[in-house]
């Protein structure tokens, strides 16, 4: 009837807003994204869903004894391809999708635990989840974000420019860890753009670049090692340093990125402030120890 169809659409409709609000803040947590149009695409595959794919599962499993299940399993993958199809046409909309920066794990904690508070409660106190969802928005931009990245293969760094966006050595190659670094700061640029900036000034022996008054060396080759030991504050290298530098107040390379993989420094004044991936493990309750590095 016309009554209930159009309830069902509705109750479906409210199911899948409900729904998408509920997963957004762990769709921003871990991929940076967060996607508009999930209730239309939603709409078509629930409908494709009830009139084509499961009518069709079930005739495949009547006629199977019989050996006639060719037809409805033709069918049923027919439904599913229009469903793929709806997702990416849904997903090449203007504006289907937009690219959020990381967001801090308390903020994310607080906006779960004020969503359950407003479902479980059953009283008028059940408003104060609202209050605790509020507050994990306002804390849920992450505070600090690193000034140099280093990969834990240590041939792929970026740099903070001054206008706050990542920088990549010219030619820098698409790479899991380098998309990632840019979605999680929030940037829609590809690797190839965000090489453009100037910041790095590079010959076939590394790269050298400054953020915030410190020169970093990206240093390709051993025959690099003299000269920019002379002038680097921050020296990384894809292999292991075994001279001194006196001038290098950080030294990241092989055998720093095999022990602790990958790096992000922080500068912070005078300072230089390293975190690691080992450290950020560590800090997990199901990982035993702890260390810390400190500023320097």
């Amino acid at each position: 009837m016309p009554g209930q169809d159009e309830e069902m659409r509705g109750g479906v409709a409210v199911t899948t807003l409900i729904a998408g609000t509920a997963v957004a803040p762990f769709a921003v947590y871990h991929f940076h994204r967060m996607t508009h149009f999930g209730l239309v695409a939603n709409m078509i595959a629930a409908l494709l869903v009830s009139l084509l794919i499961m009518p069709m599962a079930l005739l495949t499993l009547i006629a199977m004894p019989f050996g006639l299940e060719t037809w409805p399993l033709l069918a049923m993958g027919f439904g599913i391809g229009l469903m793929v199809d709806t997702a990416e046409w849904v997903a090449t909309l203007p504006g289907a999708v937009s690219i959020l920066p990381r967001i801090s794990g308390t903020g994310l904690a607080l906006m779960v635990l004020g969503g359950l508070w407003l479902c479980l409660w059953q009283t008028r106190m059940r408003v104060l989840g609202l209050v605790i969802i509020a507050m994990g928005l306002v804390i849920a931009p992450a505070s600090h974000r690193p000034d140099v990245l280093i990969e834990r293969e240590g041939d792929i760094a970026a740099l903070r420019s001054a206008n706050g966006n990542l920088v990549f050595p010219p030619a820098t190659a698409a790479s899991y860890s380098a998309d990632n670094w840019l979605l999680a700061d929030g940037d829609d640029r590809d690797v190839k753009a965000a090489s453009t900036d100037g910041v790095f000034h590079c010959d076939p022996l590394g790269c050298i670049g400054t953020v915030k008054g410190k020169t970093v060396a990206l240093v390709r080759h051993p025959g690099a090692l003299e000269e920019d030991c002379r002038i680097a504050d921050i020296l990384i290298a894809p292999f292991t340093v075994s001279k001194k530098c006196r001038a290098a107040r950080v030294i990241v390379d092989r055998r720093m990125l095999k022990s602790q993989g990958a790096h992000a420094l922080f500068i912070e004044g005078l300072s230089i402030r390293t975190e690691t991936v080992a450290q950020s493990r560590r800090r997990r309750p199901w990982a035993h120890g702890t260390t810390s590095q400190p500023s320097r």
